[in-house]
């Protein structure tokens, strides 16, 4: 007999774009209006410009993001961020930052030597002060 689970974990699984959901739960700290890609499908050794709208409902002073990068069964990264470092570094704003809307635009290049198949994506982001988490996304790109 065939049993299907339902991941309690998956939380809003609201659908971004054709390659990013939002998992996040409704008690999160940032909720995501949208994130759009240009162009919608990352190829290889073409850029991609990202723009993206989201609501901070609290006041953050740091943060840290986790980053975990699968080809198939085979991790490929799995790495935290400071966010305060990334937002200064990638978008000239510095934290913290206070509740309200935050826009995001940003170009990412894509290398020319990434194998075929399928990519998958993770992103948990959470307040330092204490683990609360801001939001989750997945994300899955075929090349």
């Amino acid at each position: 007999m065939l049993e299907l689970r339902i991941d309690d974990d998956m939380g809003k699984n609201r659908t971004l774009n054709d390659i990013i959901r939002d998992v996040s739960h409704e008690d999160d700290l940032i909720d995501i209006n949208y994130v759009k890609m240009d162009p919608e499908q990352p190829k290889r050794s073409t850029p991609i410009h990202i723009d993206a709208l989201a609501y901070i409902k609290e006041h953050i002073d740091s943060a840290t993001a986790n980053v975990k990068v699968k080809y198939g069964f085979i991790t490929l990264l799995n790495r935290n961020y400071d966010l305060c470092e990334e937002l200064k570094s990638n978008l000239n704003k510095t934290c913290p930052v206070d509740k309200g809307p935050i826009e995001v635009s940003v170009d990412v290049e894509v290398p020319g030597f990434i194998p075929p198949g399928w990519f998958h994506l993770e992103a948990t982001a959470w307040r330092d002060s204490d683990e609360k988490q801001l939001g989750r996304i997945l994300a899955d790109v075929k090349f």
